[in-house]
């Protein structure tokens, strides 16, 4: 057997895996952002709604898909399964884009209100 064949076999990511994880930390940036969106009462400020929305989507997607399984554990306090998901190269550079992406998204978002709010 050929331990370069090998490797590459568990190079590859487990995008199923991958996209459910994904898809969950998107779930729990739309709560996010209406948390966030609550709190700064920003409800009649349409220009800022997208945007809150769409960066915390996006880094809570990010987050979940990076840490996968470890990542939910540590945040319900329950005992899941201790498997990462296969990562990547590839997944690994989406997840971290989606990450930094959302975070300046979402970071920009709250400075500017709160900068213009006074």
């Amino acid at each position: 057997m050929d331990l370069r064949n090998n490797e590459k076999m568990t190079s590859k990511a487990d995008w199923i895996t991958w996209s459910v994880h994904y898809l969950v930390g998107m779930v729990l940036g739309v709560v996010v952002a209406f948390v966030i969106i609550d709190e700064l009462q920003l409800w009649y400020e349409s220009s800022f709604l997208l945007p809150i929305l769409i960066g915390s989507v996006a880094f809570c997607g990010g987050v979940s898909s990076i840490y996968g399984d470890r990542f939910w554990r540590d945040f319900l306090g329950r005992v899941t399964l201790p498997k990462r998901p296969e990562t990547s190269s590839v997944s690994r550079v989406i997840s971290m884009s989606s990450v930094v992406g959302g975070f300046v998204l979402l970071s920009t978002m709250v400075v500017k209100y709160l900068y213009l709010s006074g």
